[in-house]
Formats: structure tokens, C-alpha cells, sequence
């Protein structure tokens, strides 16, 4: 309940833009469950940024950052770096931003394979994990 109280209290701008983080989660985590990432991929490098003069008013890129952050706390196996990038690219760009997904890979203590995505927008990192500079880039 006081999830929801929050939630009211919050600007209409801000509501709006909790809403449209909660129904690309979901979508996204089903597609990437259902879909063999490959094809994923396709849609994911024909995307192309929105012009910034047909957005009125776009959401900050913290502020996004923070709705995909505040929603996949909330859902249940929403939390992972893939889900999350995806949703903060697609967000990214249908707000006027340029934004590009990273994925690296590097080995682990015990030398096992660890993959990490990340986003990459107007020279910032938007990461759920420190230290990429571990990672080796993947190519596309």
C-alpha cells in the first residue's frame, strides 16, 4: 500500500513514465524469454533515436534511469543488465537520445564466463555493475 501511495504522489510526468517502464519490462523479459536473442538483436540495431524537436518536454536520462531501476525492484526475474538495458535503449531513443547497448563478457575468480549489457548515451554509462572495464566489448 504505500508503494501506491508513493506512486500517487508522484507528477503526472513521472507517473506517466513508471507506466510505460512497467509494460516494456514485462514485454521485454517475455520476448527475451521466449525469443532466441539473435532476433532480438535485429530490432534492437534498426532502432534509431526520435528527433528531439517532436518530443515535448522528454524525461531526463537519470530520470529514466531511475523508473527502470524503481520497476525491476519491484518485479520478480525483471533485475537483470539485459532486461534493463533494453528498456532504458528503447526508452532512450523514443525520448530523443542517441543510445547504443554494450555487451562484454570476461572471466570470473574461478574462470567462468560473466556477460554484462550496458548502455552507452551522450558519453554517459548507464550501468548496473562497476568496474567495465574488466569486460571485453563484443562486437555486433
Amino acid at each position: 500500500m504505500e508503494t501506491l501511495n508513493k506512486f500517487i504522489l508522484l507528477p503526472n510526468f513521472e507517473k506517466k513514465l513508471l507506466i510505460k517502464a512497467i509494460f516494456l519490462i514485462l514485454l521485454v523479459r517475455f520476448v527475451t524469454f521466449i525469443l532466441p536473442f539473435g532476433i532480438t538483436k535485429i530490432f534492437l540495431l534498426k532502432s534509431k533515436a526520435v528527433k528531439h524537436g517532436h518530443i515535448l518536454n522528454p524525461p531526463s536520462q537519470d530520470k529514466i534511469r531511475w523508473a527502470v531501476d524503481a520497476i525491476t525492484n519491484k518485479i520478480p526475474f525483471t533485475k537483470n543488465c539485459l532486461v534493463k538495458s533494453i528498456v532504458i535503449h528503447i526508452l532512450f531513443l523514443n525520448s530523443g537520445y542517441e543510445s547504443k547497448i554494450n555487451f562484454g563478457i570476461m572471466k570470473n575468480n574461478n574462470e567462468k564466463l560473466n556477460a554484462h549489457a550496458w548502455i552507452e548515451s551522450e558519453g554517459k554509462i548507464f550501468s548496473s555493475e562497476e568496474g567495465l572495464y574488466n569486460y571485453t566489448l563484443m562486437q555486433p
